[in-house]
């Protein structure tokens, strides 16, 4: 059972609480002097007892409290101050305010004690003491107690703390509720005292306090409750992340009291309190294997677990590397790919680790020379073609069966290439399909890019198979690639707006300073926003599909060739006059390019084995017709889904009359045509010559 509060019970005589009065005098008004007042104690202790307080004449003051005085009798309490020992006519209560206009002397006036308070056990309570000088106080060891008297009285209710008040009532020795009044807000209860004995009766609800747990990073507190009273035990606990060790607890109440905790344990106090916790973090380190030809570094050399940590890697193009953090068992810590091959981060375990990039030796082996594929192999031109393999590219969707590890990769010029679990390297391609209505060759369906849901894709890396157009491109073999590799790279970026440069108009359509040149040999290029600034971009510097689809002893082999950007180069090869009068305002500079795309001319040449420009019939007999790799699909490449056509690729020529046109092949093969610079859904064949 809950220890019961205590009650202040405070017996007080209502025919002692009497209106003081003024002195009477008679006489002239006496200069002011002084004059004293003689204090009596009026049959109380000490005997004789006096005392006396000086006044100026005239000029009101507090009488000396009766307590000061120490002035008691036995049996009684202090009711007043009269001007005669007996049944005085005037009174001063306590402490009250007197003017003297002459010697006084002031009596004690007392009163016995007017009740005997009993339990309801029938045991007296021991009456403890004078209170505010008007009335003795006792303490309630129940919720009841009795008392006697003959006059009236009035009892204070004051709850022990974490109690509050609930109901009172007062009954006679019959049972009969005594009425009794109070004022709204007071702590006391006044009756008038029956001719038998009370009981007073005062009901109390033990408070509820709440526990408020602040939340921790790192882990989580609990107290054993959320509600409690006073007196209470309340065990806190708390689950930390790895890490994490040693709790500390505060607990504060709402008006700022620290609450004492030991040993994780607190008793309840009369408030509200809030819980708040510090946790120490365990220090981690982060080592770096040494390594000659990789770079690492790391953000922080000592962390915390949660921390995040990034790493950066220095290395050169084409080492294949094996990169890894692992826990000191062994066990591998996953990484985020911030850059491709270059900028790595991880969440910090609860544990020291290591950081290793080895060179790693994988079973592929790119193709840094030419090689001839056998007589008869089939191609864009049939079987009677001329066909090699040479440089890497990705290009058909993983197999199902095959895992992709990301923590062994090769960084290739703008690509990284993960090793698969058939010894290939794989590219991953966040997905940006330009129709839904495209197959991957695993006949799985190709998807549009979803932002709110991305999906990655794996490609894997294989040679490059072209087509051999001529063994006599400026004394080199003419390549074109045999298939469309790559989209979502635009002729140029903007369709409406010039540049200058060299104090010329360069024109969208110009192949010279076009992006998709750019891309194609990693260069820089000028860009011109609508209503922005020209700015030179680096978007493909060194890291175009020159960078990328060769290393650089294959891009050692391939001639930087001179360009015919000619006005006849823009015009099919059976007709240099053909379109427009032979003009073309657009046409360009020649350019020294390792990488190009083929010219309208270049595309309608004979000798090629292409047909004329207008040719657009689709089968083996159109040799400009191209398919999309798997690779491309997932890049936005176009492709008709009719058996016999292909994608469209992008031409080199200008259009001759308007600049926001190039030139194209059709997926029908036909020469014919153009499309707008800005395009992302136009494919890339490249060219290029070389000896071998």
């Amino acid at each position: 059972m809950k220890e019961l509060p205590k009650v202040i019970a405070i017996a007080l005589l209502f025919a002692l609480a009497l209106a003081s009065c003024k002195v009477e005098y008679s006489g002239d008004t006496p200069e002011a002097s002084e004059c004293t007042v003689t204090f009596c104690a009026n049959d109380g202790s000490p005997t004789p007892a006096t005392a006396t307080q000086t006044f100026i004449t005239g000029v009101p003051q507090s009488l000396t409290p009766i307590s000061t005085l120490g002035f008691t009798r036995s049996g009684c309490i202090f009711a007043s101050w009269g001007t005669t020992p007996e049944d005085s006519d005037v009174i001063y209560k306590d402490r009250a305010s007197f003017t003297a206009h002459q010697d006084t002397t002031l009596y004690a006036q007392w009163a016995p004690l007017p009740i005997t308070v009993s339990d309801t056990d029938g045991n007296t309570l021991e009456v403890t003491g004078l209170f505010n000088g008007g009335g003795y106080s006792f303490e309630m060891t129940d919720t009841s107690a009795t008392v006697e008297s003959q006059s009236g009285t009035a009892v204070f209710v004051h709850p022990k703390r974490g109690y509050k008040f609930r109901a009172f009532s007062v009954t006679d020795s019959n049972g009969i509720l005594v009425k009794f009044y109070t004022l709204p807000g007071a702590d006391w209860y006044a009756f008038t005292m029956p001719t038998s004995s009370v009981t007073i009766t005062a009901a109390f609800t033990i408070v509820d306090y709440t526990i408020t747990v602040a939340d921790i990073a790192h882990g989580t507190v609990t107290a054993s409750k959320t509600v409690a009273n006073i007196g209470e035990e309340i065990t806190l606990s708390a689950t930390l992340d790895e890490g994490y060790i040693q709790p500390s607890y505060t607990v504060t109440t709402t008006d700022g009291e620290k609450v004492t905790v030991t040993d994780g344990k607190f008793a309840m106090p009369a408030g509200n309190v809030v819980v708040s916790t510090s946790i120490t973090a365990i220090d981690y380190t982060i080592t770096i294997v040494d390594n000659d030809d990789v770079s690492v570094t790391a953000s922080k050399a000592i962390a915390h677990a949660g921390d995040e940590i990034t790493l950066s890697l220095s290395f050169a193009d084409g080492t294949a590397i094996k990169f890894a953090v692992t826990t000191s068992d062994g066990n591998a810590v996953e990484l985020l790919e911030l850059m491709k091959g270059s900028l790595y981060s991880f969440s910090m375990p609860a544990d020291s680790v290591s950081v290793t990039a080895d060179l790693f030796q994988g079973l592929y082996k790119f193709h840094e020379s030419v090689t001839s594929l056998p007589s008869g192999t089939d191609g864009t031109r049939g079987t009677s073609g001329a066909y090699v393999l040479f440089g890497d590219w990705p290009q058909t969707i993983k197999a199902e069966n095959v895992t992709v590890n990301e923590s062994t990769f090769i960084v290739m010029g703008a690509h990284i290439y993960y090793d698969g679990s058939d010894g290939n390297w794989y590219a991953k391609v966040l997905e940006n399909g330009y129709s839904t209505d495209y197959k991957y060759s695993d006949g799985t369906s190709v998807a549009k890019e979803n932002t709110d849901s991305p999906r990655y894709l794996y490609f894997k890396v294989e040679p490059v198979k072209w087509r051999v157009l001529t063994d006599d491109y400026n004394g080199k073999k003419l390549l074109l690639a045999e298939d469309i590799l790559t989209a979502d790279v635009p002729y140029y970026d903007y369709s409406d707006v010039n540049r200058i440069v060299s104090s010329a108009t360069v024109y969208p359509n110009n192949y010279e300073h076009s992006a998709i040149r750019a891309y194609l040999n990693g260069l820089s290029y000028q860009v011109k926003p609508f209503s922005a600034t020209q700015t030179n971009s680096t978007t493909y510097l060194d890291k175009g599909f020159l960078q990328t689809a060769f290393t650089a002893s294959a891009q050692a082999l391939i001639a930087s060739t001179t360009v015919d950007n000619s006005v006849a180069s823009t015009n099919p090869a059976s007709n240099a006059n053909l379109w427009n009068g032979g003009k073309n305002g657009y046409a360009c500079p020649d350019t020294t390019d390792k990488i190009f795309l083929l010219s309208e001319k270049e595309v309608t040449t004979i000798s090629y084995s292409f047909g004329a420009y207008n040719n657009n019939s689709s089968g083996a007999g159109n040799t400009r017709i191209k398919q999309t790799t798997d690779y491309a699909k997932a890049n936005y490449a176009y492709q008709h889904t009719t058996a016999g056509m292909g994608g469209w690729w992008w031409l080199r020529s200008p259009y001759y009359s308007i600049s926001r046109h190039a030139c194209v092949v059709t997926y029908n093969g036909s020469a014919n045509s153009y499309n707008i610079v800005r395009d992302g859904y136009g494919g890339v064949s490249p060219a290029l010559s070389l000896s071998f």
